[in-house]
C-alpha cells in the first residue's frame, strides 16, 4: 500500500512482481497494489497478479495526482481501477482480466491518460469491458483492446477522447 506518499518511485527489476497475500486484508474493496492520497508516484516495470478474491490488481484513489504506471502487467481481477478524483497516466500497460468486469476503470471524476498498451482477456463467454468510464475523463492514444465483449463502456457522467 502506498498511502500519503509524495515523490515516490517503485521500479521493478526484470521479472519482478507484487504478489497477493495468502490472507486478504479486511479492507474493502481489496487491491493487491493500492495507491491512495499520494502525489508524484511512479510504478515501473513489474507484474501484479490477482486472484478472484481481490477486487482489482491495482487501485489508485482518494485524490491521488501525478501517478504514472509504466510497463506494468496485471493478470486477474478487474485490472486497474482509478477512483476518488485521481489523476493517472497509464503508459504501455498490459492488462489481462480473468475475473471481474473491466480491464481499466475510471470513477468519481478521475482523469486518466492511456498511451499504448493492451487490454484483453482469455477467450471465454463471460461478459467483460476493456475500458469502463463511469464518471470521469479518459484520453486514449494507441491502445489495443482485444477479446472483450465491449471495447469501451461509457456511463452518463463519463467521457473518452
Amino acid at each position: 500500500m502506498v498511502d500519503g506518499f509524495n515523490n515516490l518511485t517503485l521500479r521493478g527489476i526484470h521479472g519482478a512482481s507484487i504478489q497477493q497475500p495468502a490472507t486478504n486484508p479486511p479492507a474493502s474493496p481489496f487491491y493487491v497494489m493500492s495507491v491512495k492520497a499520494s502525489h508524484s508516484v511512479t510504478l515501473l516495470g513489474f507484474t501484479v497478479p490477482s486472484l478472484p478474491s481481490a477486487f482489482s490488481a491495482i487501485g489508485v484513489g482518494k485524490s491521488s495526482t501525478d501517478v504514472l504506471l509504466e510497463n506494468i502487467k496485471t493478470n486477474g481481477s478487474w485490472g486497474i481501477v482509478i477512483y476518488g478524483a485521481s489523476q493517472v497516466w497509464l503508459v504501455n500497460v498490459n492488462v489481462n482480466i480473468t475475473a471481474g468486469f473491466a480491464a481499466v476503470s475510471a470513477f468519481d471524476k478521475s482523469d486518466v491518460h492511456i498511451v499504448g498498451g493492451l487490454l484483453h482477456r482469455a477467450a471465454h463467454s463471460a461478459y467483460h469491458a476493456g475500458l469502463l468510464v463511469g464518471s470521469g475523463h479518459v484520453t486514449v492514444q494507441g491502445m489495443i483492446i482485444r477479446d472483450l465483449q465491449v471495447g469501451i463502456n461509457i456511463g452518463s457522467s463519463g467521457s473518452v477522447d
